[in-house]
């Protein structure tokens, strides 16, 4: 043993494995250590392992200080707690009973190409992050409680058993892609502080996103889910961490990700439409119950959001109404479906892309009826322009028969105003083609107002008499669809 003791400056005997990297006096000890120490220190410790592998209990290995070290064997049953490692780790394996808890990795931890029994990796901080590349794990991957500084990409890894990574914080990117999990899958409570990415992973369990937190780029594009998958309770944009005006970065998170099983995202607020444009939904989609004024509020502002980033979030936000639109029109939601499309042609006014009159016609559909949700707005536009056109007709028809000469004395009020009821019954006669608003063809009112058709002035009349029966004919054509929607909902 006499060979794998070393004295410190006060003459105390410290084991190679439990040098620090400086002594309590601030001197270089393991700091300073040579190729030749650290390749001494790594055969010992990879002996030791390769023991422990022939016991049936785990082997404690606390507490050590590691520096450049080569693992040639694969750790069987041990035991690594409160451990520190100075450098890039490579693992070939894990198998057993062994865990890694509450240790330090001050390099990346790198896993290449291995298998494993099953992973155990709990409340570690990763300083670096950690690398998986074509890892194969047997049974479960316990990741709970980790914190990860650095870049974390798990990439073509393969999970036999449940995958868990609930409680960690990843201060760095996250990617997992070209993976696949055949349980079930949770992380929940887990904060994503930079970018994260799910690309072609398949989760043929349920998984778990509740409370958890997305503060930066968001993507799970192509990834699909067999069972249920939960997104309950997460915040999932900038501001929820502190980010004030950060525009919520999750445009396309679900670019033909497959879901077929329920989708849930109760608890994570109503709106952030764009995620959700060329999403696959095969089974349902559970999201929050709002009332429709908090909804149409939420959008508003999601909509300048989308005007200030530009054409591309308009577009994904436009394509998310319409995808959530067809998946509650299958559900039967008929109350949502309406207002999702009311978004949708909400989104398509501010988009350049579309012909101007098309915009004008959306914007003269929302502003006369609500996009067909309201009932009283068209009917009360009906009333508003035959006032305005009797109105218009009591001066051009009043005027041209001296009725309205400001010079005549004026007579009494019945008098006085039968140019403006004459005009308001020959406007209510272009609305309504039936009931008592004929005014009398021969009467000074009616010759003076249409003439015979014969001058510019009495064909202008007649075509904006026109005009005012097609736009009647629309409104009243809007208010009756309000109605029938509104029946449907019911």
């Amino acid at each position: 043993m006499g060979g794998e003791l070393v004295p410190d400056p006060d003459g105390r005997l410290w084991h190679i494995a439990y040098v620090p990297l400086h002594w309590s006096d601030g001197t270089p000890a393991k700091a300073e250590w040579t190729k030749e120490q650290h390749e001494r220190l790594a055969g010992l410790l990879n002996q030791r392992f390769a023991q422990a592998a022939h016991y049936h209990s785990p082997t404690r290995f606390w507490n050590l200080v590691i520096g450049k070290m080569e693992f040639s064997v694969p750790i069987l049953n041990a035991d690594l707690s409160g451990c520190y490692f100075d450098s890039e780790v490579a693992f070939p394996g894990i198998a057993g009973e062994t865990s890694i808890r509450s240790c330090f990795f001050r390099g990346t931890v790198v896993f290449f190409r291995m298998a494993f029994e099953k992973a155990s990796l709990t409340l570690n901080v990763f300083a670096d992050g950690m690398r998986a590349f074509r890892v194969a794990i047997g049974g479960d991957g316990q990741f709970k409680w980790n914190k990860f500084f650095g870049q974390s990409l798990f990439d073509d890894v393969l999970v036999e058993g449940d995958l868990d990574f609930s409680q960690c914080v990843f201060l760095g990117p996250f990617g997992m892609k070209k993976s696949r999990v055949s349980g079930s899958c949770t992380f929940e409570g887990t904060t994503f502080v930079e970018s994260v990415g799910f690309g072609s992973t398949r989760f043929s369990g349920s998984i778990s996103f509740d409370h958890a937190r997305f503060a930066s780029g968001l993507s799970f594009s192509s990834a699909e889910f067999s069972d249920a998958a939960f997104f309950t309770n997460m915040k999932w944009d900038g501001q929820s961490l502190d980010y004030p005006g950060a525009p919520p970065p999750y445009e396309r998170a679900f670019c033909n990700t497959r879901f077929k099983g329920p989708a849930v995202f109760q608890g994570s607020g109503s709106g952030h439409f764009a995620a959700f444009d060329g999403a696959i939904f095969e089974s349902s989609v559970l999201i929050d119950e709002v009332s429709e004024r908090e909804a149409k509020a939420l959008f508003r502002d999601e909509l300048e959001i989308a005007r200030r980033l530009g054409e591309k979030r308009l577009d994904a936000l436009r394509g998310g109404c319409h995808k959530l639109r067809h998946v509650m029109e299958r559900a039967s939601d008929k109350k949502r479906e309406i207002l999702l499309y009311q978004f949708e042609l909400r989104t398509r006014r501010h988009q350049a892309k579309y012909p101007r009159w098309e915009r004008a016609v959306s914007y003269f559909y929302g502003l006369a009826s609500d996009y067909g949700a309201s009932v009283g707005r068209p009917i009360g536009a009906l009333f508003a322009t035959l006032i305005m056109f009797g109105l218009v007709y009591a001066l051009i028809g009043g005027g041209a028969s001296g009725a309205l000469d400001i010079h005549r004395p004026i007579g009494p009020a019945r008098e006085a105003l039968a140019p403006v009821f004459e005009g308001i019954s020959y406007s209510a006669g272009r609305t309504f083609p039936f009931g008592p608003w004929a005014v009398a063809d021969d009467s000074a009112f009616r010759q003076a107002l249409t003439g015979d058709g014969s001058t510019l002035g009495s064909v202008l009349v007649r075509l904006l008499a026109t005009v005012q029966s097609i736009l009647s004919a629309v409104l009243i054509f809007l208010s009756v669809m309000a109605v029938r929607r509104r029946f449907q909902i019911g």
